[in-house]
């Protein structure tokens, strides 16, 4: 684990399927940005579907856009049901 993570836990109100466009849509910003190879040397995460929980390492600058990307379209999207 790294020592910079960053951990979200999503409300039960959130059905699943959402949560993972979520993620994927954040990937899908940072792959356009950055390309799929820096993507999958420098973005670590974990998602655990049975405790609606996420972690996303953030040593990298990857890492961090990914969790601030995670952040802001939960929020927008969600506002109260993410907490990070």
């Amino acid at each position: 684990m790294s020592n910079h993570s960053h951990h979200f836990r999503f409300d039960s109100a959130i059905p699943l399927a959402d949560i993972e466009a979520l993620i994927y849509l954040a990937l899908v910003v940072l792959n356009s940005l950055y390309g799929l190879t820096r993507v999958r040397l420098e973005c670590h995460f974990t998602f655990d579907r049975s405790r609606r929980d996420l972690l996303v390492e953030g040593d990298t600058l990857l890492g961090r856009q990914l969790a601030q990307i995670i952040t802001g379209l939960g929020s927008y999207l969600y506002s109260e049901e993410v907490q990070g």
